[in-house]
């Protein structure tokens, strides 16, 4: 008696793959996303890095005008 033809998928949604290579490619995969994540992390650092550097120099040409502001009354009073 002959059944249906084998798809190839069991019931579980598997393709009958070794569990072998399901675990070497779901290894790469993780491997590329660990990677792509560190990517991400070092732009999103970099970006904050150079945003904090900008925030530092405009400060401190706040606190020199400031300074200068107030030197200039002083010397008027």
């Amino acid at each position: 008696m002959e059944g249906p033809p084998d798809s190839g998928i069991s019931i579980n949604g598997d393709t009958g793959s070794s569990p072998d290579s399901d675990n070497s490619s779901q290894q790469s995969q993780n491997q590329s996303d660990v990677e792509a994540r560190r990517l991400k992390r070092g732009h999103v650092l970099a970006e904050l890095l150079d945003t904090e550097r900008i925030y530092v120099a405009e400060m401190g040409s706040i606190l020199k005008v400031s300074l200068q502001i107030e030197q200039i009354q002083c010397y008027r009073d």
